[in-house]
């Protein structure tokens, strides 16, 4: 306990802020504590304006200042300079795997947006064909039945009837339209999967990103579902025959600006 007196009293004494010589003598504790105080308070101006590196003939001051240096050093030292060397690979390979993994999903999210947006209008397309062969359908029925027994007897009447039916199985059989319902079906699952995962993201509060591209800030809101979405993917839903919502597959009626306070 002497020892720790005797630092203390050693560097007080030594200090150029003190106005007294020996607070001992005065019997003055208070103003010791003041004068600690001010010195902590202004330990910016102190570091600045005085040099702690020259040797003091006292060995006690000496070490005293060896030890506020180091705590110098470390209080200095600008944290937001972060060195890669001093950072454990494996504390971080988690974050690496999954900052690895997002742009993956992002990629592979974007990708399957086109394969579904084509096979949307594959779909599309082959129902208005088969409504198409429907159509006919309905109009050779009607020419039938106006046909007699004596009309059937004519041989450019049976050739036609036979092409009929043979156009009529041939449409039967082609399986395009269950092929296309087919691929839009597996392709509408795996999109709802990726939805999910956004829906998450969009519960962190990113809530001004667009959840089509991931990528640009939601500018529009579409009626009546109120969907947001950017520009760019709403172009890319405009040209794809029927507008509708990429996320709940309402029919889009128009669209609105959106604006952030």
């Amino acid at each position: 306990m002497s020892y720790i007196s005797g630092l203390v009293n050693d560097i007080y004494n030594n200090n150029p802020y003190n106005n007294n010589n020996n607070i001992y003598m005065n019997n003055n504790m208070m103003t010791y504590n003041l004068e600690c105080e001010h010195i902590i308070d202004n330990l910016d101006n102190i570091v600045a304006s005085c040099d702690y590196n020259i040797v003091n003939d006292n060995e006690n001051i000496n070490e005293i200042k060896k030890i506020r240096n180091n705590i110098t050093d470390i209080f200095n030292c600008d944290v937001d300079e972060l060195n890669a060397s001093n950072i454990n690979e494996s504390d971080t390979e988690f974050v690496n795997e999954f900052n690895e993994y997002f742009d993956k999903f992002k990629k592979e999210y974007l990708k399957e947006q086109d394969n579904y947006l084509k096979c949307e209008n594959n779909l599309i397309n082959e129902r208005n064909e088969s409504k198409t062969v429907i159509k006919k359908l309905d109009i050779v029925i009607d020419f039938m039945k106006e046909l007699t027994e004596d009309d059937c007897d004519d041989g450019i009447n049976s050739t036609i009837i036979e092409n009929i039916k043979e156009y009529s199985k041939q449409k039967e059989n082609s399986d395009k339209l269950v092929i296309a319902r087919n691929e839009y079906y597996n392709s509408r699952l795996k999109i709802n999967k990726y939805l999910g995962i956004i829906k998450k993201i969009n519960n962190m509060d990113n809530v001004n990103t667009c959840p089509t591209c991931m990528s640009n800030v939601v500018n529009i809101y579409l009626n009546p579902c109120g969907h947001t979405i950017c520009d760019d993917c709403y172009e890319k839903l405009s040209n794809n025959g029927e507008r509708k919502c990429f996320l709940c597959r309402s029919s889009i009626l128009s669209k609105f600006p959106l604006y952030f306070s």
